[in-house]
């Protein structure tokens, strides 16, 4: 059912609009004020999970519970095409907001700026790596990062990037003067 969704959810952005990579030189081009404007949107599923203490109450707002061989995991699932915004941008880093904040403080998701040998763009970063782990500290909590999260990167309607104003400066021309007496 996740998969459906998140590739309906795809298909159906991409019908409407021409999305394209966020890289360096679009971040560049189009300054960072305009890019707080710009809506974003993550490229593939991006899964985060923990398992919860026994203390633990429950989960947050639209997270999942499943009990997985006694334990109880935590679930977060940003599908592919699933909208979000810039909160935060540092050189060659932008931190991008899926939900709305959970107990008062903005959850986000990094992203760095990469190769992926056939692309360049921002590609999602984990806050550390242990024993070939990927972790990301999600709302002050911290997840492990499915494998195939690494490849998500950010995108962004091609059509909403166009020059919105453009200075013109109209030049009145030279003549030749004559020669003077």
């Amino acid at each position: 059912m996740r998969v459906g969704l998140a590739g309906m959810l795809l298909l159906s952005l991409s019908a409407c609009s021409n999305l394209t990579p966020v890289n360096e030189d679009l971040r560049s081009s189009v300054g960072e004020e305009d890019l707080r404007q710009l809506q974003l949107y993550v490229s593939s599923d991006i899964e985060l999970s923990r398992v919860l203490r026994s203390e633990e109450a429950g989960v947050t707002a639209k997270h999942s519970l499943r009990v997985d061989k006694g334990r109880r995991v935590e679930e977060v699932l940003i599908a592919a095409g699933t909208p979000g915004i810039l909160v935060k941008a540092e050189k060659l880093k932008l931190c991008v907001s899926f939900e709305a904040p959970i107990g008062g403080q903005e959850v986000f998701i990094t992203f760095v700026q990469g190769n992926n040998g056939t692309s360049e763009g921002y590609f999602m970063y984990p806050d550390k790596v242990q024993q070939g782990e990927m972790f990301v500290n999600y709302g002050g909590v911290e997840y492990r990062a499915s494998a195939d999260s690494r490849v998500a990167h950010l995108l962004l309607e091609q059509d909403k990037i166009k020059v919105r104003s453009k200075a013109v400066r109209e030049v009145s021309g030279r003549r030749v003067e004559e020669p003077q007496k």
